[in-house]
């Protein structure tokens, strides 16, 4: 029986149980409605994305997502005895697990069909900080079909970085898009390899021209990638600063 209790007390800094089926329900549906990547966490370290496709507390407390890209990612998510779901949501975090789904059909396509979770982990955090690139930086990376790309970075911070390009659209690049080898290139600065997840997009258009703008995350920064992001993004502050200084000293 679920709990009455809609917010429990912290387990830490910002942690929270929602345990209440209408919010749970609600904090799903608005995670459907945004469209918002799940990730899923398998036995064994597999990482699945898939989106919820109907989330309906009088259909059996039940809700579908889309299933696997592939077969083999179906059946290593049916053979999974307990799925972990984790999705951001307006700078929440949400987790929430569930038993092994069953396979089925929904607006005749393949998806999967699982039970409301009983909880849901809700943790507010503060956003890292971002610092802005004032040089034309760049990232060279592949995807997973091998094809070569190249971006502009437009900003850095430890979750992730913000690339721009006039020339790369959503169609090559859409939301869930993995980029492999991906090389964040400060040029005097240092360099680092990191693989990124496309996680948002949106263009901007000035005087004619549009420029298309993508939030990337980190995926899986090992500690010592992590130390040399940080130290970039210190050495572009201090960079920052010396431009800041010269400028008032000239005026």
């Amino acid at each position: 029986m679920r709990s009455t209790n809609s917010l429990t007390g912290k387990e830490s800094d910002g942690l929270y149980h929602l345990t209440l089926a209408s919010d749970i329900v609600q904090l799903m549906q608005a995670i459907q409605r945004e469209q918002k990547l799940i990730m899923l966490a398998l036995p064994g370290g597999q990482n699945i994305l898939t989106v919820l496709l109907d989330v309906n507390e009088r259909v059996a407390g039940h809700f579908h997502y889309d299933s696997g890209r592939n077969r083999g990612e179906t059946r290593a998510v049916l053979s999974s005895g307990n799925i972990q779901f984790s999705a951001a949501l307006r700078g929440v975090s949400v987790r929430f697990s569930t038993p092994t789904p069953v396979e089925t059909i929904f607006d005749e396509a393949a998806a999967f069909l699982s039970p409301l979770p009983l909880d849901i982990k809700y943790f507010q955090r503060r956003e890292n900080y971002r610092t802005t690139c004032i040089r034309p930086y760049g990232c060279t990376g592949r995807l997973t079909n091998g094809t070569a790309i190249s971006l502009n970075l437009g900003d850095l911070s430890i979750g992730g970085v913000g690339l721009q390009s006039n020339t790369i659209s959503p169609e090559i690049l859409p939301i869930g898009t993995l980029l492999l080898e991906a090389v964040l290139d400060f040029q005097d600065l240092g360099k680092v390899e990191v693989t990124l997840l496309v996680t948002s997009h949106h263009k901007l258009v000035h005087a004619g021209f549009t420029t298309y703008c993508y939030s990337c995350r980190f995926e899986q920064l090992s500690r010592s990638k992590e130390a040399t992001v940080q130290r970039l993004i210190f050495l572009q502050e201090q960079l920052k600063r010396a431009n800041t200084r010269r400028d008032v000293y000239r005026g």
